[in-house]
């Protein structure tokens, strides 16, 4: 009798390993943005149904575009050889750029896609907003997009009480994902940036609003996604003692509900995981990487290491995350030390520092040590690998939260009101 559960965990585990780049001193930086399209004068969000909505301007851009990804009439995705355009569940718009070790190649592009949306917005009395919350409409007045899999991920975070509306509706992000060399490569790239997200995502911090009000706190968008379905974001606690590896994150994956699946050609609802569902199949590529869309840890594998807990930002403020993300991961023995040095006995110690840079921002304490202090260090380490515009992108950065002490959701707001 075939062992399918056992079948499709080595199909993913073999999936990660043909992830792995050969080249290990050619660090890759793939960039996921994604921007609110706002009326200039109300900050109201632009629907994506009726005239002069989202739909209609996925329609005027087209043009620019060799791929074009249509559901129920509507345009859902665009795309070309360095860049794809998709639809987030309240028409937030994200640009994908395909992974470069310049990044001055990644501005490049995004500002192409500018060159081409900007006009559209121009003419209707739009403009693009890059924040981590929406700055005005309350998610209850936004509508879906016309795909069924964000109904029905609605459906299912209503049942279970979470905050997936807020997740789904209400905010954006910058998505990093970077290379990995080796499953010991992944291990510690992967353990490195979780022990680093309550820094990396206070340098990051542009949730200003949270429902038409003023957010007093930090980390807005952490604490929506912690509470939105801990099964699902929260790898660490599912391993418990265990080791991480590529086998260990299969089956983390492999056991959390499916929200739903694709049976011929149709989408299926479902409160099963793939150990239910393909017990008696062996998945095929589609669903494999179904399965690995369907978990969403701060953290996540695919064939790269993604770091999901940045803030939508300017570009300026992109070019500079994208900057200390390379200069920290391009050379792990540095980055190791650092984080031996800090003598983490386990990821709790994550968790509560994260609650005290929310409570505290740049005067909170993390791993037994203030977070100024700390940052000042991983920017240090990160400068040290960098050289030309990109230490220049990084060093602005540094001025604005180390000297002046500004996060970007201070330096942002007035943009939002």
């Amino acid at each position: 009798m075939i062992d399918y559960r056992e079948r499709n965990i080595k199909k993913i585990v073999d999936y990660f390993v043909s992830g792995r780049k050969e080249n290990s001193y050619d660090l890759t930086l793939g960039l996921e943005l994604e921007h609110f399209v706002v009326d200039k004068k109300t900050k109201e969000t632009v629907h994506f149904y009726g005239e002069k909505g989202i739909a209609q301007i996925l329609e005027r851009i087209s043009i620019y575009y060799d791929q074009v990804e249509r559901f129920e009439d509507y345009i859902v995705g665009l795309g070309k050889d360095t860049i794809a355009i998709s639809i987030e569940p309240a028409a937030q718009i994200e640009v994908s750029i395909t992974p470069s070790s310049n990044i001055l190649e990644i501005e490049k592009i995004y500002q192409k896609f500018l060159i081409e949306i900007t006009p559209v917005l121009e003419e209707w009395g739009y403009c693009l907003i890059e924040s981590g919350y929406q700055p005005r409409t309350k998610v209850d007045e936004i509508p879906l997009i016309p795909k069924k899999r964000y109904q029905y991920m609605q459906q299912y975070f209503e049942m279970k009480n979470t905050n997936g509306k807020y997740m789904m509706k209400g905010t954006a992000s910058t998505q990093v994902s970077i290379d990995y060399f080796s499953e010991k490569d992944f291990v510690e790239k992967y353990k490195a940036a979780y022990l680093l997200l309550p820094l990396l995502s206070l340098v990051t911090d542009n949730s200003p609003i949270f429902e038409g009000e003023l957010y007093k706190n930090n980390l807005l968008r952490a604490k929506i996604w912690e509470e939105v379905d801990e099964e699902r974001v929260n790898i660490f606690k599912y391993l418990d003692e265990r080791e991480l590896t590529f086998e260990a994150y299969a089956r983390f994956v492999y056991q959390v509900p499916l929200i739903f699946y694709e049976d011929e050609q149709k989408l299926i609802k479902t409160n099963q995981s793939a150990k239910e569902i393909y017990k008696n199949k062996e998945m095929d590529l589609k669903e494999m990487e179904h399965v690995l869309s369907m978990v969403f840890p701060d953290v996540r594998l695919k064939k790269y290491v993604e770091i999901r807990y940045a803030d939508s930002l300017p570009i300026e403020g992109v070019l500079s995350y994208l900057a200390f993300v390379k200069g920290l991961f391009v050379e792990m023995n540095s980055l190791n030390q650092w984080i031996e040095s800090l003598e983490i006995k386990d990821f709790e110690q994550q968790t509560i520092g994260k609650y005290n840079i929310m409570e505290n921002g740049l005067e909170g304490i993390i791993y037994n040590r203030p977070v100024k202090e700390l940052l000042n260090e991983l920017f240090s380490l990160a400068k040290s690998n960098l050289i030309g515009d990109e230490k220049n992108h990084l060093e602005r950065l540094e001025r604005q939260l180390i000297n002046d002490k500004i996060l970007f959701k201070n330096k942002e707001l007035d943009k939002l009101l």
